[in-house]
Order: structure tokens, then C-alpha cells, then sequence
């Protein structure tokens, strides 16, 4: 009993340190988002006792600070000019300004950094429901999942995690919520949990109308493999189509490569189309960027280009742009589509600026010889 009492007060002692810690920092202007930074500094340096403990330090500034938002808030509607303005943000605003009101008005002008009036409807009420839940911090935990996922305390990774996706509408980043997927489906992976790596790569591509879901693939999806599959010079698949999805690449070189090792071609084969082609819509872009005259012509020249751009050697290194076209070839092999196959395996051999994937497309016209 005893020892259990000292772990009591050991707790409360340390939370009793980190709300005064907050105060401080609130009262000589520290921002959560700052030592947010630094935690994710000490991240970086694999600091990682150092990153958990700003990660505290930074949660309790955020939550003190909403807290205050909010009072400073309530208090600024009570008198009855405001209240004739009603529920109308908008018209609070003004009230407030011509109040001289500037405590109220700095927080009201916090929130529109990042979400305007409109977001709640023009609703008074909503954002003062919004800010009583805007305590939680999925940035934080994003970072609290990071440094657990990287001391391989895989359990309490995810639950960060978790955590992180669920209140993900309260990120001042919404695509920081594909970040969330992907460590996860990456945890999963590492596990040997595949269907879980599913069902979180599937989240990142949640409303992605391009794709669909596996087996329900879109029209446009479903017309694409078409093309791949009835031109073994891919020509106009590579000349009609584009897909501007690059934070989704990952996603779906992933499932394609997960669909094709557990033999479910038919799954994989879309999935692999859809990478090339972000992967080709990456590059083209990228060379317009450097070359604003350049138009797409054929795919040998397309990478032949790339590869005279020492950037975008690197950038398409550094992004993973190639592999897809060798996931992409090797599903088509495995589906028959030999010819196809053949042919991209031949445009990366011969013209791909990266040793590394020619080489493997040389390996694998040679391992596939007939």
C-alpha cells in the first residue's frame, strides 16, 4: 500500500510539474506548435526521452491555451450588445471590433488562420463547441506514435496513433492524416499484420474516386487497365493519362505489391496502374517546372529528360517514382500481359537515370528471357 501511495504521489508530483510548466510557458509566450518543433528536432536527433518530454510540455501549452481561448470567449459574448448579434459569426466579429474587444477578436482571429467562418457554418455556437473539443492534439500524438513506432513499442505506437486518426478533424493539416495511415499500415507491415496494412493503406485512399475500392474499381480505373492490357506498346496508356495524386503513391504501390505477394492478381493490377501512372504524372510535371516549353511526347523520352535534370534525379529518388513502373511490370507479367511487360522493362533498362532500377529491369528481362 505504501509503495503504491508513493507511485500516487510521484504521478500527481509530475503532472502537477507539467501544468506549471504550461503556465510558464503560457505566461512568457511559448506557442505549442514551437516546442512541437523542438521535440521533433530531438526526434530527428533520437533524443527521444527529450521529444516525449516536449511532446508533454506541448500538449499542456495547447490545452492551456484552448482553455483560455474559450473563457476569453464566453465572457466577450455576455454583454447584451454581442448577444443581438446572435449566433452570426460573422456579425460577432464586427461587434467585437467595434467593441474594441481585442482579446476576443485575437482568438476569433487565431481560429481563421486556419479555418474561416464559413468552416462552422457562420455559427458562434459551433465554434465554441468546435473549441471545446480543439483540446485534443493529434499533432502531438502523431509525435508520441513516432518516437514509440522508432524504440519499436509497436502496441503503444498505433494507439497513438489511433487516437491521431480519430481526431484528425482537428488538425491544422488535414494531409498530415495520410502521415497517420501510413506509419500505421507501415507498423502492420513490420508485424506481419497484412490485412491490417490493408485496411490502412485503403484509408489513405478513402474518397479517392479515381480508384474506388479493391474489386470495385472506378470506370475511369477500369479503362485505364483496358489500355495496359490491349496495347502491348503501352503508347496510349502512357500518353492519355494522368493521375495528380502523389501523397497517394505510396498507398498504392503498397497494395499492389501486398495483392501481388499473396497472389491475387486481378487486385494487384489496378493498384499497380494507378502508380505508374502518378508516377508519370509526377515526372512530367517536374519537367515542366524546369522546362516550360517541354511536352510530353513518349515515355523513353520522358525519362531520358529526367535524367538530364540532376534534381530531378534525385527528387525521383529520394519519392520512390521508378519502383512502380517495376511493380507495374511485374504484374503484368504475372497476368499474362508479357509483351507489355517486356516493353517497360526495356524503357527502364536502357534509359531509367537510376542505376539501381535499370539494373533490376536488366535483371528481369534476363531472368524472364523467352
Amino acid at each position: 500500500m505504501a509503495k503504491h501511495l508513493r507511485k500516487t504521489a510521484l504521478l500527481a508530483a509530475a503532472l502537477l510539474c507539467v501544468a506549471l510548466s504550461a503556465h510558464a510557458a503560457s505566461a512568457k509566450g511559448e506557442e505549442d506548435w514551437k516546442v512541437l518543433d523542438s521535440a521533433e528536432y530531438s526526434f530527428e536527433q533520437r533524443e527521444f526521452g527529450e521529444a516525449l518530454r516536449l511532446v508533454d510540455k506541448a500538449r499542456a501549452i495547447h490545452v492551456a491555451k484552448v482553455e483560455s481561448q474559450r473563457a476569453t470567449l464566453a465572457k466577450a459574448v455576455i454583454p447584451a450588445e454581442v448577444k443581438k448579434a446572435g449566433d452570426d459569426l460573422i456579425a460577432v466579429y464586427k461587434v467585437l471590433t467595434k467593441r474594441s474587444d481585442f482579446a476576443a477578436k485575437a482568438v476569433l482571429d487565431d481560429i481563421y488562420l486556419t479555418k474561416d467562418p464559413y468552416f462552422f457554418g457562420n455559427s458562434l455556437s459551433r465554434l465554441m463547441q468546435w473549441l471545446s473539443e480543439r483540446v485534443e492534439y493529434p499533432e502531438a500524438d502523431i509525435l508520441n506514435g513516432k518516437v514509440y513506432e522508432a524504440e519499436g513499442e509497436y502496441a503503444v505506437a498505433v494507439s497513438f496513433f489511433k487516437k491521431a486518426w480519430e481526431k484528425r478533424a482537428y488538425l491544422d493539416i488535414p494531409d498530415d492524416r495520410f502521415t497517420i495511415a501510413y506509419h500505421m499500415a507501415d507498423i502492420a507491415e513490420e508485424q506481419g499484420d497484412f490485412g491490417a496494412q490493408e485496411e490502412y493503406l485503403l484509408l489513405v485512399l478513402t474518397g479517392d474516386e479515381v480508384y474506388g475500392t479493391p474489386g470495385n474499381e472506378s470506370p475511369t480505373l477500369l479503362a485505364m487497365v483496358r489500355s495496359v492490357k490491349t496495347d502491348p506498346t503501352l503508347v496510349k496508356f502512357f500518353m492519355l493519362y494522368r493521375h495528380d495524386k502523389l501523397v497517394a503513391l505510396k498507398a498504392y504501390k503498397d497494395l499492389a505489391r501486398h495483392f501481388e505477394e499473396s497472389g491475387r492478381i486481378d487486385r494487384a493490377y489496378p493498384a499497380a496502374v494507378l502508380a505508374a501512372c502518378v508516377s508519370m504524372t509526377a515526372l512530367t510535371k517536374s519537367l515542366q517546372a524546369v522546362d516550360f516549353q517541354y511536352e510530353y511526347t513518349n515515355f523513353e523520352d520522358l525519362i531520358k529528360r529526367s535524367g538530364q535534370q540532376r534534381r530531378i534525379v534525385q527528387w525521383a529518388k529520394d519519392n520512390d517514382i521508378w519502383d512502380p513502373f517495376l511493380i507495374l511490370s511485374s504484374v503484368m507479367w504475372e497476368a499474362g500481359d508479357r509483351d507489355q511487360a517486356t516493353v517497360l522493362w526495356n524503357y527502364l533498362a536502357s534509359a531509367c537515370p537510376d542505376a539501381v532500377i535499370a539494373r533490376k529491369a536488366s535483371g528481369e528481362l534476363t531472368a524472364h528471357k523467352r
